[in-house]
């Protein structure tokens, strides 16, 4: 019986590993809100893939070719400015692995997008996306 307490103890005091509430939302407020910011994403995804003639699924795919991926990137930017979601959220939105996604297009946003050349295209693309968002009533 000793090693079988001996056992017990260790485990209880063992620290846990994980988020085992990650998934658990506290209370209705929390699930329309992701809801709404997942909606924002879609339809910003949505208005910026018709901008540059691409379907959603086109946007949404896995495709790194440079022309869609750069396109994505500045989805993700501006769904992330216009929904308020975390990082993880837009990945999710944007059928991402990880938030690591989310910050490579702020990063790839920040050197490119602030370039003399694409400045007009980015404004241009972010106010297209928040009349959608607007249009959509989100």
């Amino acid at each position: 019986m000793g090693n079988f307490e001996t056992v017990i103890t260790k485990i209880q005091r063992r620290p846990r590993r994980g988020n085992f509430n990650c998934g658990a939302l506290k209370d209705n407020r929390d699930a329309k809100l992701l809801q709404r910011q997942r909606a924002v994403c879609l339809a910003v995804a949505r208005a910026v893939a018709e901008r540059f003639n691409y379907t959603l699924p086109q946007l949404l795919s896995p495709a790194k070719h440079k022309d869609i991926a750069r396109v994505r990137l500045m989805a993700m930017v501006i769904a992330s400015d216009l929904s308020g979601a975390s990082e993880p959220e837009v990945a999710r939105a944007f059928n991402r692995k990880d938030h690591n996604s989310t910050r490579h297009a702020k990063k790839v946003a920040a050197e490119t997008f602030s370039r003399p050349e694409w400045v007009p295209c980015f404004k241009e693309t972010k106010a297209v996306a928040l009349a959608a968002v607007k249009e959509a009533k989100l």
